[in-house]
């Protein structure tokens, strides 16, 4: 027969105590546990450890349970633990009493948890494309530690970039401050794109780390910028009695195309000025209008296209063609300026062209086709 001698602690003589009362996140915490029997001497039993109940509640909402372990000093019993969130623990150690558990310490001891150093694989990005090319774009870097804590301080802000990249263009870096939001874990910068399209865009923390998550924006082209746009009448002559046409290539001032639209279109108006070679035909001009072209119409355009569209006299002359756009600050004459285009005669030769018709009598309402052979003098 072994008689089971109980260990009676005494509560008001044992005490949990923790070496320090804040961590970093994941970091080991080490408290202890002095065991004290109602007769004042230390327990010294290392299975003690097993009567010893210890818990962690921080205010993060993560709940842990403590490892307890004999430290091989008398009474001295070790509570390990560790927490990922930040936030504000406390150690609850609890003792098997006459009443069940019970707690050594009605106060529990406090830890604060406290983020870790900057993670650029758990830190994100958020970007905001500019209005045009003309601005500047904004992003946004949300610092978190390893855990997901957020983390940082205005001393960090110095070792943040952005990095703009597109296939075959060059990068472009960010070159403003970068201003730390006090109270967050917010880092704000700006980057100046110039060249329209769509961009990817990745932020880095220090020598070559770069945050996991990228962004993408697109840049539209800026106002347009007369002195980058301009037209081309394609030739220097045109048959008489036919449809001319001046093709407009739009830029703004970093020359990015910009995508013509019907609204774009009335922005535009053609002057076309007839100096005859004949007295026959009186000195005239006329204002045209600029129309928007797409691949459907035969210009053999794949894109959208705008072109002052024009009619031909029918007899030799010259024509001075000009493109005029339309500002707040006026008009303004499309680079490089006027055009002269000389329009070719169609001159028929009466002997060798002739009218047929397919039949000599047809029913009333009936359709006649007959057909017109032109043949020029030549």
């Amino acid at each position: 027969n072994v008689t089971v001698v109980p260990i009676t602690l005494s509560k008001n003589n044992s005490r949990v105590e923790c070496t320090s009362t804040q961590a970093v996140a994941a970091e080991n915490i080490k408290c202890t546990v002095t065991a004290t029997k109602v007769d004042g001497s230390f327990v010294t039993e290392p299975s003690y450890a097993s009567a010893l109940s210890a818990g962690v509640i921080s205010t993060s909402g993560e709940r842990v349970a403590a490892e307890v372990s004999y430290s091989g000093l008398d009474g001295q019993y070790n509570v390990l633990f560790n927490m990922k969130r930040a936030g504000k623990a406390r150690l609850y150690v609890r003792y098997q009493s006459t009443n069940g558990l019970d707690l050594i310490d009605e106060t529990p001891q406090q830890i604060d948890i406290v983020a870790g150093d900057i993670s650029v694989s758990a830190s994100q990005l958020e970007c905001f494309a500019s209005d045009d090319a003309t601005g500047s774009s904004s992003c946004t870097i949300y610092a978190f530690d390893e855990y997901q804590n957020p983390t940082g301080s205005a001393d960090d802000a110095g070792a943040f970039e952005l990095v703009a990249s597109r296939a075959n263009y060059p990068s472009v870096r960010s070159t403003g401050t970068v201003s730390f939001v006090s109270g967050t874990n917010q880092y704000r910068l700006s980057i100046d794109i110039r060249a329209a399209g769509n961009w990817q865009i990745e932020a880095r923390y220090g020598a070559s780390s770069a945050i996991a998550t990228k962004a993408m924006i697109t840049i539209l082209p800026g106002p347009i910028a007369l002195s980058n746009t301009h037209i081309d009448c394609g030739t220097n002559s045109v048959p008489a009695i036919s449809k001319g046409r001046c093709l407009i290539t739009a830029k703004d001032a970093y020359s990015n195309l910009i995508k013509p639209t019907p609204k774009l279109s009335k922005d535009f108006v053609g002057l076309v000025k007839y100096q005859p070679f004949s007295e026959h035909v009186k000195d005239d001009h006329r204002f045209n209008e600029v129309v928007v072209l797409d691949g459907s119409d035969g210009s053999g355009s794949d894109s959208t296209t705008m072109a002052l569209m024009y009619d031909s006299p029918s007899l030799a002359s010259i024509l001075s063609v000009r493109v005029l756009y339309k500002s707040s600050s006026g008009l303004g004459s499309v680079p490089p300026g006027e055009f002269n285009v000389t329009v070719v005669p169609i001159t028929l030769s009466k002997n060798n062209s002739r009218v047929e018709c397919t039949s000599t009598q047809a029913v009333a309402a009936e359709n006649i086709k007959c057909t017109v052979t032109a043949t020029k003098v030549d």
